[in-house]
């Protein structure tokens, strides 16, 4: 029983799963989006000591 009965969870949440998809629409960064994460990404600079963290953005 138990078998079965997650046997039709998983069919049931691929149902969902796949109705949203359909429903969902891709949307697409501008190249100046892109190119601020990756520039943001390549400032960011991450130092640990001890018990603490630190998050430096490096201009």
């Amino acid at each position: 029983m138990v078998a079965l009965s997650c046997y039709n969870n998983a069919i049931n949440m691929e149902k969902i799963y796949s109705d949203y998809q359909k429903s969902s629409k891709s949307i697409k960064a501008s190249a100046e989006t892109i190119q601020f994460l990756v520039n943001y990404s390549k400032a960011v600079y991450f130092v640990e000591h001890k018990n603490m963290k630190f998050v430096n953005i490096l201009n």
